[in-house]
């Protein structure tokens, strides 16, 4: 773990970037999840049809 700590960018900003490109990465996981999620629930009800 050390050594991903000592890997991280020093410069403040550099690490806000790459914080600000996770999060848009993990909302872009979110969605797909979200939408698969409702994928699989209407391909459910038409089954159950």
């Amino acid at each position: 773990n050390e050594r991903i700590i000592s890997s991280l960018p020093n410069d403040i900003r550099s690490t806000e970037v790459l914080v600000r490109q996770y999060e848009a990465e993990r909302e872009k996981m979110i969605q797909t999840y979200e939408q698969c999620r409702q994928d699989a629930q209407s391909a459910e009800n038409k089954a159950k049809q």
